[in-house]
């Protein structure tokens, strides 16, 4: 389930008070008493509105849940009245509270500053002032804390932990215009700590702060799925390097990838210093591969150098690769790639550019990845 963060947000419609939370509605004594006619010894038992099953009540919620797409897109819309449906629903009692923040939280998208830094504040807004989280604050019983806090005790805790899926989209502009990623990163990698899935566009590493850059390797280190639209590196052994802090990557995907300076693929792939590799090696978890207009030499060299150095243990298998726009230059690299990936590919799609339709039967290297596609199907 998954949240857009809009320029207008849609008005919100409350339901109707949880049943399940109210007291039985009592009717007024009947004057027949229980027992003979005439007895008026004890009064018949009143008569109650029978409760609705807590089940049902989140099979509702989970049912408008559903129809609001997992991963936030501009492709796949929704009824903004879905979502403000579930915006009441929270408001109810905390069993929905938590329910619905699932369906509300579990993707968020940013872009533009002014919408971004208040997702921030409104994080920062779960965040106790004594310094502790809001969760540890609420556990705290010490007495001396409560009062060195001054905020009370809060007992809604925060919706960050609901968020799994998080893309992050740089606004255009000069390369040296103050950026909002750059203020908000760090507070986003402190918070945001259940993510599994990052989608970064138009994001120039090298721009990024110390502070920022920190603070994204080491918040979001654990992610298993990434995605890189339109990004910039300085060199490709950045982008490398950049790409080993995720040692949980099972999925990576590479899209429109730009270098400010090129370097050779094969110089910094063979560099050794006291005895290791100076580019680290790529995750041993990864397990998916996708590319489309970024340079590929680079990548599958450096996926290659993982698999041939973890060869007898024999913990890279790459299971599921994705290549578009591959031409005459790729040919050869490609080539060796699937070679070297061997058996445990599962899955393998692959779209050529017009030159390598149209010439493709003068590269020797062009014919062995031909056949390479049929043999893995």
């Amino acid at each position: 389930m998954a949240i857009i963060i809009k320029p207008t947000p849609p008005p919100l419609h409350p339901l109707l008070p949880c049943r399940a939370k109210r007291p039985p509605l009592q009717l007024p004594p009947s004057p027949l008493v229980c027992g003979q006619p005439g007895s008026t010894d004890a009064p018949c038992p009143t008569d109650v509105f029978p409760y609705l099953p807590a089940e049902l009540h989140l099979r509702i919620i989970e049912t408008i849940a559903a129809r609001i797409p997992s991963i936030p897109n501009s492709e796949q819309g929704y009824d903004p009245l879905d979502l403000a449906t579930l915006c009441a629903c929270s408001l109810v009692c905390k069993l929905w509270l938590n329910t619905a923040r699932t369906g509300i939280w579990a993707g968020v998208r940013l872009s533009g500053r002014l919408r971004s830094m208040a997702f921030i504040d409104l994080l920062e807004a779960y965040t106790c002032s004594c310094g502790l989280g809001l969760t540890a604050c609420n556990d705290t019983e010490d007495v001396f804390h409560e009062k060195r806090c001054g905020r009370g005790t809060f007992s809604i805790p925060s919706f960050a932990s609901h968020i799994v899926y998080f893309s992050v989209r740089e606004t255009r502009g000069n390369p040296w215009d103050p950026k909002w990623l750059n203020d908000g990163l760090p507070y986003l990698a402190a918070h945001l700590m259940r993510v599994h899935t990052i989608e970064l566009e138009r994001v120039t590493w090298e721009y990024l702060s110390s502070r920022s850059r920190k603070a994204c390797l080491e918040g979001f280190r654990h992610v298993k799925e990434l995605t890189l639209c339109g990004c910039t590196f300085r060199t490709a052994a950045d982008m490398c390097e950049f790409l080993a802090e995720f040692d949980k990557l099972e999925t990576l995907t590479l899209d429109g990838i730009h270098y400010s300076r090129l370097d050779s693929p094969q110089w910094y792939l063979d560099t050794w210093a006291d005895g290791q590799k100076c580019i680290r090696l790529p995750p041993a978890a990864l397990k998916a591969v996708g590319m489309r207009g970024a340079p590929m030499e680079a990548v599958l060299e450096w996926i290659m150098s993982g698999i041939e150095y973890r060869k007898e243990t024999n913990d890279t298998r790459i299971t599921s690769v994705k290549l578009g726009g591959v031409g005459i230059a790729e040919a050869e690299v490609v080539g060796r790639f699937l070679r070297e990936v061997g058996a445990s590919l599962r899955e393998f799609r692959v779209g050529f550019d017009q030159d390598f339709v149209e010439r493709g039967g003068e590269c020797p290297w062009a014919l062995f990845f031909f056949l390479a596609t049929k043999v893995h199907g």
